[in-house]
């Protein structure tokens, strides 16, 4: 009876999709991923205007789908997640981050059938942008910090917990102000307006060198000055102690990917015995982001939490 009930109480297992159901999204994803990286290699390679003419052209395009083709975007629509996957691997030059970011992606929200079914399409849009990115321009994710030669120490992890913890505060501090920001924005009320007027906004805080690969992500940025300032201050923290718990715990606060955030903190100063610490510094960092509200808002303007 017992073996019955449990029997029972066990959910189905997720159905697979029919193998006929994949191959007609190859195409559109790899295109996806072409594009994205073409698009990446050209603002990486061209003037701030240009730059602030993309994000202001995208912003068009994106305002009048939603005006005309209601449902075709946002977060039920089928392809943002290629196109977001295909803009990660053009921006590493790797589909590793791309596998990462859409892998863990559905736990935050109902999948239909299995996993791999899910980021079959993505996972193809990441690899193309990726390749596009690796062939045309060659690009390199590393700031040139010196590596830690010597294993951690006391005064490594007390350093590197007191430096995520101030970059999980600083990045919870951009969080509470994204929302009102996003209600600024939101009273502008029709699409056609209000993601224009993003693109112009990304645009304007936009003025560095787009060449420099560091300056892709914003969190990345500011977890690296972050990290670069605390070497500053004290010359006794190593710089990759610094950026990477940094550049860790900011990522920690904007995304709430956990595998992302190890990630990118890891390739940025690829020394193997920083990665000890991040594994560390992850879980008292961890604290203070989940269940707080996350840099993502509901259709009425509340933050998920």
């Amino acid at each position: 009876m017992a073996q019955e009930t449990d029997a029972a109480q066990t959910p189905p297992p997720a159905p697979t999709a029919p193998a006929r159901a994949l191959p007609p999204f190859i195409l559109p994803a790899a295109v996806v991923g072409v594009v994205a990286g073409l698009v990446f290699v050209g603002v990486g390679r061209s003037s701030v205007l240009w730059m602030f003419v993309m994000l202001l052209a995208t912003g068009l395009a994106i305002g009048l789908v939603v005006w005309k083709a209601p449902g075709h975007a946002g977060p039920g629509a089928l392809w943002p997640v290629p196109a977001e996957a295909a803009t990660v691997g053009a921006l590493f030059g790797t589909p590793v981050a791309a596998a990462l970011v859409i892998s863990e992606a559905p736990a935050g929200r109902a999948m239909r059938g299995q996993l791999w079914d899910n980021v079959f399409a993505p996972l193809i849009a990441g690899v193309c942008g990726a390749m596009t990115t690796t062939l045309v321009a060659h690009p390199t994710f590393d700031p040139g910090l010196p590596p830690m030669s010597h294993h951690p120490r006391a005064e490594d992890l007390l350093a590197a917990l007191v430096i995520a913890s101030a970059a999980v505060l600083l990045g919870m501090g951009a969080v509470y102000a994204f929302l009102h920001v996003h209600a600024a924005f939101r009273r502008l009320r029709h699409p056609m307006l209000m993601l224009p007027a993003d693109g112009v906004a990304l645009g304007a805080l936009g003025p560095g060198r787009p060449s420099d690969a560091v300056q892709v992500f914003p969190a990345v940025v500011i977890g690296t000055a972050l990290g670069l300032c605390a070497h500053a201050l004290v010359p006794a923290v190593h710089p990759a102690v610094g950026v990477a718990t940094g550049v860790l715990g900011m990522l920690l606060a904007i995304t709430r990917q956990a595998r992302v955030s190890l990630f990118t903190a890891a390739v940025l100063v690829a020394s193997p015995s920083v990665l000890a610490l991040l594994c560390i510094v992850s879980l008292p960092a961890w604290l203070p982001v989940t269940g707080r509200a996350q840099m993502q808002l509901r259709e009425d303007g509340t933050p998920v939490r």
